[in-house]
């Protein structure tokens, strides 16, 4: 529609990158008794994966393939804190 392809070539390089990473197994399609059904290993659980696209600064054309994070618990020994930066500070205090 608007005469270029380079949302196309931002999806070709993350798709490449993702294979070139080994980011995914492609264990195939089961299908018992003619119903699709898992393949994924026993404790698996299977998650949508979805594309977020961005302009960049520079006017590059990124693509990024994400997985939903959000429907796998969080690991025990996960210890993420969050930091604010003191520019926020130092604005919420002006």
């Amino acid at each position: 529609m608007n005469r270029n392809s380079k949302w196309q070539e931002a999806e070709n390089i993350e798709k490449t990158q993702l294979h070139e990473y080994n980011t995914f197994i492609d264990r195939g399609k089961a299908v018992i008794h003619g119903i699709d059904v898992s393949n994924a290993p026993e404790g698996f659980k299977k998650i949508r994966i979805h594309t977020v696209y961005d302009v960049k600064h520079d006017g590059r054309h990124k693509a990024r393939m994400v997985a939903g994070g959000h429907l796998t618990p969080v690991p025990l020994e996960s210890v993420y804190s969050g930091v604010v930066s003191l520019q926020s500070c130092v604005l919420l205090y002006s």
